[in-house]
């Protein structure tokens, strides 16, 4: 199962900016059942209803994704304990 905030992983080449092996991270899910995904390059996407800066946002399936890891924001205990803080 998917969570916002998952590092996530396009498994097929989903239109012409992004492509199989693409690296996201999760933003938000839409009634419609994909997910928007914050990907880590400039794809000529949108924001995700203002979940990311714009140009870097896009929905895909979920089956469309493998999950790669967990990502937490920095400065929670969590990000510090990754991060050995």
């Amino acid at each position: 199962m998917i969570n916002i905030g998952d590092r996530v992983r396009l498994l097929i080449n989903e239109n012409r900016f992004l492509h199989k092996g693409d690296l996201g991270i999760v933003v938000v899910f839409h009634n419609s059942g994909s997910v928007g995904v914050r990907w880590d390059n400039h794809i000529s996407g949108h924001d995700c209803v203002g979940n990311c800066e714009s140009g870097h946002g896009w929905y895909v399936s979920a089956d469309n994704l493998e999950k790669c890891y967990k990502v937490y924001p920095r400065g929670t205990s969590n990000y510090d304990k990754l991060k050995g803080l």
